[in-house]
């Protein structure tokens, strides 16, 4: 069997029998670079997921007993507050998951890290002036 092309260029026998040993060079080369390769893209997959694995246990901002707003914005009007609470960190869960319970102490939901804001009581943040300045005499 031929292709239309040979019958234009004709190859000669001898030429393809030669071929032979140089084409299994070539795939021995082949499936050397190939492992050569998969070896680097182990070591760079492994790197990654050392650093992405790193990445994710860097911060782990709240503890338990903290107390924190629940970002929810879909349960607020336009000029609401988009945050709800505060709440009392009851357990602190695996990949920055927590357990929320309310000041009253009974649990409210788990949710990710990433919906907390913590929570600054106003209270505590006044600054105390001292003592009244005296009018003049």
């Amino acid at each position: 069997m031929r292709l239309p092309i040979e019958s234009k260029y004709p190859i000669p026998l001898d030429e393809i029998e030669e071929d032979q040993p140089d084409h299994m060079k070539q795939l021995e080369e082949l499936h050397h670079e190939r492992i050569k390769t998969a070896t680097l893209i182990e070591q760079k997959q492994k790197r990654v997921k050392e650093k992405m694995e790193a990445s994710k246990d860097l911060a782990n901002p709240y503890q338990v007993s903290n107390l924190v707003l629940l970002y929810a914005p879909a349960h607020k009007r336009k000029l609401e507050q988009a945050n709800e609470g505060p709440f009392r960190i009851k357990e602190v869960g695996p990949r920055r998951t927590y357990v929320l319970e309310t000041m009253g102490g009974v649990e409210y939901m788990k949710v990710l890290g990433r919906r907390l804001v913590p929570y600054k009581d106003r209270m505590k943040a006044r600054v105390e002036i001292g003592e009244a300045s005296h009018p003049l005499d």
